[in-house]
């Protein structure tokens, strides 16, 4: 009997046995198939929203691609007081494109603007290297470095438009090649320039320039900035004629009411710049004087042509503008409530492209803005703006005034 409950005892234990290493090794297998299964989630790209827009990039994020674009639609209408600027619409910005990296230090970006009329403009088609601490140098065509208002995108500017001193001397887009350096209170940014990309016409004397800008910002917190800026640019002129000119501050119509014309015999172009902005708050002020000279051969009066503006806004829901301090520029405010935030803003700006040294009459243009903003979120803006404008040219005045607006999406 004995025997018998002793074979019967070793038996169930060798049953036990096998059961438990056949559960150890089902578990080890499941573990391990687990395992694999996280390791191939773990390889696989990442999808994430960012800005209202989205962005893929490799498991360990060296590698990143993200769709960008905006969009902005315009509506003017003009109360004419002398030239007929022409009440209507248009489809001021269409920009569609990618940045990204390609590798680590290694950035890209690839725009284009699909302008009126079915043509496309390409605005910044470059490649960044980062492998060096506060510091990007950037080559293709790329947005020259100068002045505030001009270097600020213009989904963040807080008017539709720039000023009129600002976009009757400032460059644009151009083939270069850039450097930009920031640390904890400055910026600063400096670039050589040909002619631009979408420059069609083939010459083999390209035109060239450089152009700089250097910027403290002993304030920059959050609501709490104080800048002070400069900005420089030299232009060789190899065409031998420039022009100056400014829509007053609106682009729906494609009437200048201050012009030069054609200055000839010009051998460079120079321009400079002073900035300064504050932030306090909801409330925050900014200005700019810009002056641009013109060289000028065979016994030509060189010519001075010179502009500023000053203004104001208050986010009445009481978020700030936004300070980047390695492009030394503000950003939109971005709303913090359901019913988004609410701007309003008061500017003054005048352009004077007067020399009678030089006999040159262009005009002179006066204009205060007021513009009332509002952003439901992060990334759609409405925006009107109310112009009042006063222009003297060769003894002519003309002082229309003007209400415009715009609906915005940027991602």
């Amino acid at each position: 009997m004995k025997t018998v409950i002793f074979y019967i005892v070793l038996s169930v234990w060798s049953a036990s046995s096998v059961c438990y290493a056949n559960d150890d090794t089902n578990l080890q297998q499941r573990v391990s198939a687990l395992e694999a299964e996280l390791a191939k989630l773990k390889a696989k790209p990442v999808l994430t929203k960012v800005d209202g827009g989205l962005r893929a990039q490799t498991a360990d994020g060296s590698s990143k691609f993200r769709f960008a674009g905006r969009v902005q639609a315009d509506y003017a209408f003009y109360d004419k007081d002398l030239k007929d600027l022409g009440s209507g619409s248009e489809l001021r910005t269409l920009r569609l494109g990618s940045r990204g990296t390609l590798a680590p230090n290694w950035d890209y970006k690839m725009e284009a603007d699909f302008t009126t009329g079915g043509g496309v403009r390409v605005t910044e088609g470059y490649v960044a290297y980062k492998g060096m601490q506060n510091t990007m140098i950037q080559i293709g065509n790329i947005f020259e470095m100068y002045g505030l208002e001009e270097y600020s995108s213009s989904v963040d500017t807080t008017f539709m438009e720039r000023s009129v001193a600002v976009d009757a001397f400032v460059p644009d887009y151009n083939q270069g090649i850039a450097y930009m350096r920031w640390d904890e209170a400055y910026s600063f940014s400096t670039g050589l320039y040909g002619d631009s990309t979408n420059n069609a016409a083939s010459s083999l004397n390209e035109s060239a320039g450089t152009s700089a800008r250097l910027v403290f910002a002993p304030l920059h917190d959050a609501g709490d900035v104080l800048s002070l800026g400069m900005s420089a640019y030299w232009r060789d002129v190899t065409s031998d004629t420039w022009r100056v000119s400014a829509r007053p501050n609106s682009h729906v119509t494609p009437t200048r009411l201050v012009d030069t014309g054609n200055i000839s015999d010009v051998s460079t172009a120079i321009a400079v710049a002073l900035e300064a902005s504050m932030t306090k708050g909801a409330f925050s002020v900014q200005a700019e004087y810009n002056q641009q000279m013109l060289n000028r051969n065979h016994g030509k009066k060189d010519a001075d042509f010179k502009g500023w503006y000053i203004y104001g806004s208050y986010v009445l829901t009481g978020e700030s503008r936004v300070w980047d301090m390695p492009s030394a520029t503000y950003s939109r405010p971005s709303p913090k409530n359901a019913g988004g935030a609410w701007e309003v803003a008061l500017r003054f700006d005048q352009l004077d492209l007067d020399d009678t040294g030089a006999a040159i009459s262009g005009g002179e243009m006066q204009t205060t803005t007021l513009g009332l903003n509002w952003y439901p979120v992060n990334n759609v803006r409405f925006s009107a703006n109310a112009i009042q404008v006063s222009s003297k040219k060769a003894g002519a005045e003309d002082n229309p005034n003007i209400l415009q607006m715009r609906a915005q999406v940027a991602f």
